[in-house]
């Protein structure tokens, strides 16, 4: 594979996660229409932009995919990405439908909503229609709101640093409240009661711990203790999650639960460690670190390492806590033969390049798959501080790839070439 393939598949891989996260939020923008306690047709019509919005975006990141797709010439790798562009293309198509729906019947109730006030207000009745708002007070909602006032009670009363006064109050209001709740739950008896899939509690939890929202989640887990272990549809589960947010607490919640999260890995073989490493979270990367069973030299199902990662993404950092846990991961190289130092090189991370030259068991002339050598794919970027660097440390340009090119041959400009001459004598 070329150095433009191997670009092009990390490209689609990135365009992929983009596209799951747009399909999330806009899951979520349309579900919140549905559910939504307060609104009126200004409202309305803004949400619906917003999710229209994120609609859009998968519109253009699908065509993004599928041009990706024209470009690579690996059969394995082409026929991976158009399963994905095909499986985009159907939650497109599903949000576009359920968004269609979920809009109308909103607007249906408003005006229904609307006929009933102003026939109320004819009547000599109590009307609220001046200030175009709806407002639901169902049993099933009076339901819900109580529902969420007996878990941060619960809360409350399993908190031991809290006087026994307070604890013995809320006590009591907790089993009234209890009592209350059970009442509504048998007035809306019989009546419409939504049922909230396991994926999409799964879907509430992930935007939780992606914002870092560590309160929520909490809440969310107390509500909901089955889930902490249940899995999205690309294998990943809480303690990924709080690794893409940074959620150090509900991180460490789900390995106390089960030590085993700690080096589980998703369906391409992504661990907590290496999606932290990716995401820039080091205080998830340090905890990981921490703990005997994790492994820093544990790569995907494309070789590659939560080093090469981080060099990567430039997050030194946690570049320092990887080689300081295990050097062994230095030179490690992908399916496509790079290391962590062609990544850094070919990204122009001067900071991250230099840390890399400076640890003694750094090779400085590793041969990826095309025989590139960090200093050929620094030239081929045009990384010209970079180079200059490498050169200056030792790396070779007359060493040739399987092109029969030496990194000299991919300088852009007579004066680079003059200058990457003298730094290598």
């Amino acid at each position: 594979m070329s150095i433009h393939g191997d670009r092009n598949v990390e490209e689609a891989q990135r365009t992929h996660q983009e596209l799951n996260r747009l399909y999330e939020m806009g899951k979520q923008k349309i579900d919140a229409i549905k559910l939504s306690d307060v609104v009126d047709q200004k409202n309305l019509t803004s949400d619906v932009k917003e999710a229209q919005n994120f609609l859009r975006s998968m519109q253009t990141k699908i065509l993004n995919l599928k041009n990706i797709s024209s470009k690579i010439h690996s059969q394995k790798e082409k026929q991976n990405i158009d399963v994905n562009i095909l499986s985009h293309e159907k939650q497109l198509n599903m949000l576009q439908r359920n968004l269609r729906d979920c809009s109308a019947d909103v607007r249906k109730e408003i005006a229904e909503d609307e006929r009933r006030m102003l026939l109320q207000s004819k009547s000599g009745k109590a009307s609220s229609i001046g200030d175009g708002t709806r407002k639901f007070t169902s049993p099933k909602e009076r339901a819900n709101r109580l529902q969420d006032l007996v878990a941060r009670m619960s809360d409350q009363l399993g908190q031991g640093e809290q006087a026994m006064g307070s604890l013995v109050h809320s006590s009591s209001v907790l089993g009234q409240t209890h009592a209350e709740f059970e009442s509504q739950a048998g007035v809306i008896e019989g009546q419409e009661k939504p049922q909230i899939s396991v994926r999409e509690l799964i879907s509430s939890l992930a935007e939780l711990l992606r914002e870092n929202n560590d309160d929520d989640a909490k809440r969310f887990l107390t509500r909901n203790p089955s889930i902490i272990d249940k899995t999205d549809d690309s294998g990943r589960s809480t303690v990924h999650f709080a690794a893409v947010g940074g959620c150090l607490p509900i991180l460490q919640f789900a390995i106390l639960n089960n030590p085993e999260d700690a080096t589980k890995t998703d369906d391409i073989g992504w661990s907590p460690l290496m999606i932290a490493s990716s995401a820039g979270r080091a205080n998830i990367v340090s905890y990981l670190l921490s703990l005997p069973e994790v492994d820093v030299k544990h790569a995907n199902k494309n070789g590659q390492t939560s080093l090469h990662y981080a060099a990567s993404r430039n997050h030194i950092d946690i570049v320092k806590l990887l080689v300081a846990s295990d050097d062994g991961c230095l030179n490690l190289s992908d399916k496509y033969g790079a290391t962590a130092l062609h990544r850094a090189a070919s990204q122009g991370h001067e900071v991250i390049v230099r840390y890399l030259l400076s640890q003694p068991k750094i090779r400085i002339d590793p041969r990826d798959s095309e025989g590139n050598t960090p200093l050929h794919l620094a030239c081929d970027e045009d990384r010209q501080d970079v180079a200059i660097m490498l050169a200056s440390r030792g790396a070779s340009i007359e060493l040739k790839n399987k092109e029969e090119k030496t990194p000299l041959d991919f300088t852009k400009t007579s004066e680079f070439r003059l200058r990457l001459k003298n730094a290598a004598k």
